[in-house]
């Protein structure tokens, strides 16, 4: 774990204080389990068939989760004094950490079951095809889809005073997804539900410049794209809706998921050569990303801000190319960028998972390359 100062043991757990005085997200997790399952079928010529079966399932668990501490949370361990008991300078702390701890938890079931069917239907109420008459033993769907898809480029290298070479080029490409089967439902019940969802088509669109300038020791590439989408496919069980805490969401209109408007990604190196043939290679890089939404009903919780981090390296190869060192640092502002959330359901308590980049990282890299 990048920049771990110290761990202290509290309370029958583990807190690793960064130099940052955040804690880090820890989990222990420890399970076994043990299944044994037998069947019986009948293949008999008349109408009537069973199926007899006896099953045995055991389970052992034991977890120990903890999220973060807040920076509060480390001067609060620190007045606690060398010694206050655990419980005390547990109670000390301030809010900002959750802890999750499940002592052994062990599960022995084991069942007995079987079914009947007659003239090729079990017995009792269950249809598999609620859209047909009688019941169904299973549901039978066909459909195909089919279309014609390719890429178009054209470029031009126009001579030009400004630059060594020049490549302009644009390109146009459909793309395809073929539709499908959705799951099994009752058409009664959801009668806005197509038994069947359509292709998912898209329509790409780029032009952009390739320049080499300064006798060949920069290199500007520039593009520009615009992406079409018709009959995006999501996991919603009503075209153009979905499900959001139980109410149906319209959907449309919506901005698409993971998929930030705008992206920069900016990179320069220059390199010397040395008089006997050896070579120093200094890089330095930008990206940046626009803010977007990581679910697709757009709500506020599911905006993640716009960030951008900077990285440098500086490269020294021998004389042969046989070998190079590296020294690199990556995230030089040390920004604590999120690069995406996942949200549950209320059914998971609505909590949210944040994913950080990197802290700022120094290292340094060796290689040997043998012709």
């Amino acid at each position: 774990m990048p920049n771990v100062e110290r761990s202290l043991g509290l309370a029958s757990g583990h807190f690793k204080l960064a130099r940052n005085f955040a804690a880090e997200d820890t989990s222990a997790e420890f399970s076994a389990q043990t299944s044994f399952e037998a069947r019986v079928n009948s293949n008999f010529s008349g109408p009537f068939n069973f199926m007899l079966a006896a099953s045995w399932f055991k389970f052992e668990g034991e977890t120990d989760y903890f999220v973060r501490v807040a920076g509060l949370d480390y001067f609060s361990l620190a007045s606690a004094g060398p010694t206050a008991t655990p419980a005390a300078t547990f109670n000390q702390l301030s809010p900002g950490f959750y802890n999750n701890e499940t002592p052994l938890f062990e599960l022995d079931s084991r069942s007995v079951f079987g079914e009947a069917m007659q003239a090729g239907a079990a017995l009792g109420l269950y249809d598999a095809d609620p859209n047909t008459p009688g019941n169904q033993v299973f549901r039978e769907a066909d459909v195909a889809f089919k279309k014609w898809t390719g890429r178009i480029v054209l470029d031009w290298a126009p001579s030009v005073s400004f630059s060594d070479e020049t490549l302009l080029y644009a390109s146009y490409s459909r793309g395809y997804k073929g539709g499908g089967i959705n799951p099994p439902i009752d058409t009664t019940l959801f009668p806005n539900t197509p038994v069947n969802f359509q292709p998912e088509e898209i329509d790409a669109f780029e032009i952009g410049a390739k320049n080499r300038l300064w006798g060949n020791r920069l290199q500007a590439n520039m593009s520009l794209f615009a992406y079409d989408y018709t009959g995006l496919q999501a996991l919603a069980p009503a075209l153009g809706y979905a499900y959001r805490d139980g109410i149906e969401v319209n959907l449309k209109g919506n901005s698409l998921p993971n998929s930030p408007q705008f992206t920069v990604s900016l990179g320069g190196q220059y390199t010397h050569t040395f008089a006997g043939g050896a070579s120093l290679t200094a890089g330095l890089d930008y990206y940046w990303q626009d803010e977007y939404t990581a679910r697709i009903f757009n709500r506020r919780l599911d905006r993640v801000a716009a960030w951008g981090v900077w990285n440098v390296q500086l490269t020294y190869t021998s004389a042969r190319q046989n070998w190079f060192v590296r020294l690199f640092a990556q995230n030089l502002g040390d920004k604590n960028n999120i690069t995406g959330i996942y949200s549950a359901d209320q059914s998971s308590g609505n909590f949210t998972n944040a994913f950080f980049i990197e802290p700022r990282l120094f290292g340094l890299t060796a290689g040997v390359r043998f012709n």
